[in-house]
């Protein structure tokens, strides 16, 4: 038993450590709050957690992690690859969560199963354990979410109010729209359709022929891909003043992902046959509107080489 304990000590309990600049959420952003939170986001770190978590492994975690515990930053847990949480486990998950509020920082749990020992609310579990005096600890179904959530929280205090989904953003407004002049504006609004798509529909499933690019004005559109009937993954996620499609509308074809309405949404909508009449009537705004359209898809290319690169170094 001796020999089981000090191995499962001696085990790794961390799988993976990143911050918010390597590894954003899958919310898309207008191109100011992706910049913010590229140059800020170390202070949200990620800890991907593994094994089993008790008096030995915790204690070794907890000095592991003491330089983030002592800042003001986001700290998630990642317990999706936790097998089990013993009750010492959790006393020091508290402690950890006390130390990081009072530096002005938040302990942030994701993917916590109940076979673990925690419910998945985490706060719950830590007020029946002991006292949790006005201890804000918040879980998430996965990750992503928590990473969301973090981003937010970071942008408010460097004083930037992230878009609610309910909130309408004017076509003049949306992040492709940055650069273009104000009559370039006017007229492009005439090339675009206005769709107001209800919460739960489809926009259109893999394999669904593909030619336009949609502007999300209100509301939240996901883009997934399914992998079994009750199973997918989500790869972006499009709220107010974003928009998804770019590559469709310059190179018609099938859809490589679901697009799925997850809030009633109002959305303005180009397609090939529309932008053709666009370049053929005002010529010079189409080119501005292909030069904007080629800024953002290059800065998401130069963010999807960080990322392999990161990837590679594991």
């Amino acid at each position: 038993t001796l020999i089981f304990v000090r191995e499962k000590i001696r085990m790794p309990v961390i799988h993976r450590r990143s911050t918010g600049a390597e590894r954003p959420s899958l919310r898309a952003r207008p191109l100011e709050q992706e910049q913010l939170l590229h140059e800020h986001g170390g202070r949200i770190i990620l800890y991907e957690l593994r094994g089993t978590l008790f008096f030995g492994t915790v204690d070794r975690l907890f000095g592991e992690m003491m330089s983030d515990l002592d800042k003001p930053n986001w700290v998630i847990l990642d317990m999706r690859r936790v097998s089990r949480v013993d009750l010492t486990a959790i006393k020091m998950l508290q402690q950890m969560a006390n130390r990081i509020v009072l530096r002005g920082g938040q302990l942030l749990f994701a993917n916590v199963h109940k076979s673990t020992g925690l419910s998945r609310e985490v706060a719950k579990t830590f007020s029946r354990v002991a006292s949790a005096n006005g201890l804000d600890v918040k879980s998430f179904i996965d990750s992503d979410e928590a990473l969301e959530y973090a981003e937010n929280e970071l942008l408010v205090t460097l004083g930037v109010q992230a878009v609610d989904a309910d909130c309408e953003v004017p076509f003049e407004e949306i992040q492709v729209f940055e650069h273009l002049g104000e009559a370039d504006i006017v007229v492009l609004k005439e090339s675009f359709t206005t769709l107001d798509v209800a919460k739960g529909e489809r926009l259109f499933k893999i394999g669904d022929p593909g030619d336009t690019l949609y502007l999300v004005a209100r509301g939240e559109v996901d883009a997934v891909l399914r992998y079994s009937k009750k199973h997918y993954r989500r790869l972006a996620k499009f709220g107010p003043g974003t928009s998804f499609g770019e590559i469709t509308l310059l190179k018609p074809g099938p859809r490589t992902t679901e697009g799925r309405v997850m809030l009633d949404s109002r959305l303005y909508a180009i397609d090939r046959q529309q932008f053709e009449r666009l370049v053929a009537d005002h010529p010079a705004v189409a080119a501005g509107f292909l030069l904007a359209i080629g800024q953002k898809m290059g800065s998401h290319l130069a963010d999807a080489a960080d990322e392999i690169r990161r990837l590679s170094q594991w």
